[in-house]
């Protein structure tokens, strides 16, 4: 009777213990980290100088925290020979799972300007110099072309952020994002 006990004991060990390292497998596969290579999609915005100056910022600071980004150029020339567009994937990242061999994961990201007249550091000015543009918000997410899965996300407002300006160049969004995104 010891020994049926004792067996049902060691069997239900080696069962969790081969559940936590499964867990801690999926953990590391399902999460941003240094082993996966990138695609960093064109930000989604009404400005393109804005769009542009965000996604290369972003790109920059994740190359120098050591995570693998594919060079644009590279990734752009793997959708034109797919027939897939930047805006297809915004649109509806599934598309690239299975067709896109060489990326592990894509970064999408989506920026909300606001215009205003006064205060703050402004992105650009209309013509007549009296309006300014302002980064509102940007929502920015991993896709893992593996699981079908979002990986993580960042989502804040500029509003929510700061306390003594609600604003915020693409370079800074792009620090706030990184700094999520990574555990430098």
């Amino acid at each position: 009777m010891k020994l049926v006990r004792y067996l049902i004991v060691l069997i239900i060990l080696i069962f969790f213990q081969c559940c936590a390292s499964m867990d801690e497998s999926t953990r590391k596969r399902d999460k941003f980290s240094l082993d996966k290579k990138y695609a960093l999609v064109l930000f989604e915005c009404a400005s393109w100088d804005i769009a542009e100056r965000t996604t290369e910022a972003l790109r920059k600071i994740l190359l120098d925290y050591g995570f693998n980004i594919i060079d644009k150029n590279e990734f752009a020339q793997l959708l034109k020979k797919k027939n897939i567009s930047e805006k297809d994937l915004i649109a509806n990242p599934p598309i690239a799972m299975n067709t896109i061999k060489d990326v592990d994961a894509l970064i999408i990201g989506k920026i909300e300007l606001e215009k205003g007249s006064s205060g703050g550091q402004a992105i650009s000015t209309s013509g007549t110099g009296s309006m300014y543009t302002y980064i509102k918000e940007c929502n920015t997410f991993v896709f893992d072309l593996t699981s079908a899965g979002i990986l993580t996300n960042v989502n804040f407002s500029s509003a929510a952020l700061s306390q003594s300006s609600s604003t915020f160049t693409p370079e800074q969004v792009a620090d706030k994002i990184a700094r999520k995104l990574s555990p430098h």
